[in-house]
């Protein structure tokens, strides 16, 4: 596969389209079935209502075997907005307010078993080098969080609503200094630094079995 999986890489079909929502279909086909080994329906569907944008995840089991997958998102935000101070204006505030443990990723693998500690019990001032070891990986533990990205000079920002998935990356390449930040939910992790190649030992994997269905999501809204 190439980085972070193949249905990236694919052509998603138009399932259904309205005024403010669409929903995208991805089957396997000849092509995925040489990298990924299962028959499967996902389906992204975005919404948008007033100043908010859900989007939500549907992972369908299409055989009656077994099936591993992880699933990702990689939702990404220009900093500053619209020209509003400098990236350094800027923070990341998460509620609830805590110290979380941080997974670090030592590119290409994280490492769960060198869990580090984030405290987010005041605001997160950003910087370039905060990302000099790659993303910030925050295990959420399936628990309702928002994270908010806003900055010093005014109260306009973004927040993102998580209700169920495990961890969240926060992230911006080093050491280029982009003008973005992406806010990422995960549920699944890339391999660990121990990993020993089976898909069905992989840390944080997410099993389905026959014909079953998986369900995830996130909003994003504006203030």
């Amino acid at each position: 596969m190439t980085q972070h999986g193949f249905a990236r890489d694919n052509q998603f079909q138009i399932e259904d389209h309205q005024e403010t929502s669409v929903t995208l279909l991805l089957t396997e086909n000849a092509e995925t079935l040489t990298k990924y080994p299962f028959k499967f329906q996902l389906r992204v569907r975005f919404e948008l209502k007033d100043h908010e944008l859900g989007v939500r995840f549907s992972v369908k089991n299409s055989s009656d075997k077994s099936m591993l997958f992880s699933l990702g998102a990689h939702p990404g935000f220009n900093v500053p907005f619209a020209g509003e101070g400098g990236f350094n204006d800027y923070f990341i505030r998460v509620a609830p307010k805590k110290a979380y443990q941080r997974i670090p990723l030592k590119p290409p693998y994280s490492d769960p078993n060198d869990l580090q500690e984030l405290d987010f019990t005041k605001p997160l001032a950003l910087n370039h080098d905060l990302f000099d070891s790659d993303a910030l990986v925050l295990d959420l533990k399936g628990q309702q969080t928002t994270l908010m990205l806003a900055n010093t000079h005014n109260d306009h920002g973004i927040a993102l609503s998580l209700k169920d998935a495990p961890y969240v990356g926060v992230w911006s390449p080093y050491p280029k200094q982009a003008p973005f930040i992406c806010i990422e939910p995960w549920w699944g992790l890339a391999d660990t630094v121990d990993a020993d190649g089976k898909l069905e030992d992989k840390f944080a994997i997410n099993r389905l079995s026959g014909e079953q269905q998986f369900d995830a999501g996130y909003q994003i809204s504006f203030f």
